[in-house]
């Protein structure tokens, strides 16, 4: 799919006066997205957009990262409850690192089943 399907508007917060600076994307759900860095625009509409594109996807992929390697804490003590978690980040993302950890949990009960153990499964439901 295209990476513009879910974005409905650009967030110029940061240089409502001018819009210039895009430091975020709102979804049409509404959600908004905030990005680590920000984007100049400038220049022709086409090149400006090929640059949007690429920023896009950069911003959207350091945001997949953050999410996964925060999923690591979910069963810690001190780290954050899935379902806290799943509210720092865009539903898409949320959904897609939730799926990334389940299928590293499960394939990791599988090597568990493979290496003997005859309760990974069950130790795995629990969970």
């Amino acid at each position: 799919g295209d990476i513009f399907d879910g974005v409905k508007t650009l967030d110029f917060s940061k240089a409502p006066d001018t819009g210039r600076i895009a430091c975020g994307h709102i979804s049409k759900d509404t959600e908004s997205v905030a990005w680590a860095e920000d984007m100049h625009i400038d220049g022709a509409v086409e090149a400006y957009l090929l640059q949007l594109e690429g920023h896009l996807r950069l911003q959207l992929r350091i945001e997949l990262e953050q999410a996964r390697a925060t999923a690591d804490n979910w069963e810690v003590p001190e780290g954050n409850p899935r379902e806290f978690w799943l509210e720092a980040y865009c539903s898409q993302l949320a959904l897609v690192g939730t799926q990334i950890m389940w299928t590293e949990e499960t394939n990791r009960v599988f090597e568990e089943i493979e290496s003997g153990s005859e309760t990974a499964m069950k130790d795995y439901k629990r969970v």
